[in-house]
């Protein structure tokens, strides 16, 4: 999408973030064309504004990829930050600790795994992050004993200040709640 039609004079990236959905709809301006982002490069069409960088206050969730021509590892680190970020005003940040688990590629349960290319293969080529993390929380057991024990608890605290209620009550002359 760049202006320049001669090929040698295009530049090479060794890497590039995107974030879809993509094809997203957007109404670009002739002010948007100042944008450091789009000054030397034509602004994207109307129906691709996955090209033009999406996430300030985009009232959407977005997924973010990062692709290195110079990439070592043959997996792909997959972090879903959809419950750890910091609110902000008009746009949530990564943390820290976002920040290192995709520098150090570190694995942690329902945040980020390192998947292979083989597995993604066998999934279709499919990079839904939902497909190879879950954040599904396993039911708490109830211990049916214990889940017993509360209410007769609560019956037991319940007489016992109704007891001491009455007695106000008697002081002062009035009838007892039965």
């Amino acid at each position: 999408m760049l202006k320049e039609l001669n090929p040698a004079k295009k530049p090479y990236f060794d890497g590039f973030v995107a974030n879809p959905p993509f094809s997203y709809r957007w109404d670009p301006t002739e002010a948007i064309g100042d944008d450091g982002r789009f000054k030397s490069h034509c602004l994207v069409p109307k129906s691709a504004a996955d090209f033009a960088n999406l996430f300030y206050s985009a009232g959407i969730s977005v997924c973010i990829l990062v692709l290195k021509k110079c990439k070592k590892p043959d997996d792909v680190l997959f972090i879903n930050a959809a419950e750890h970020f910091e609110k902000g005003k008009r746009q949530n940040r990564l943390t820290e600790a976002n920040i290192d688990t995709y520098q150090f590629r570190k694995e942690e349960d329902r945040y980020s795994k390192r998947i292979s290319m083989e597995r993604i293969a066998e999934e279709g080529h499919n990079l839904n992050i939902s497909r190879y993390i879950s954040t599904a929380v396993a039911d708490q057991e109830i211990v049916l004993k214990d889940t017993h024990a509360d209410p007769i608890r609560i019956e037991k605290d319940i007489q016992t200040a109704v007891r001491k209620h009455n007695q106000f009550l008697k002081e002062l002359g009035l009838p007892p709640l039965p």
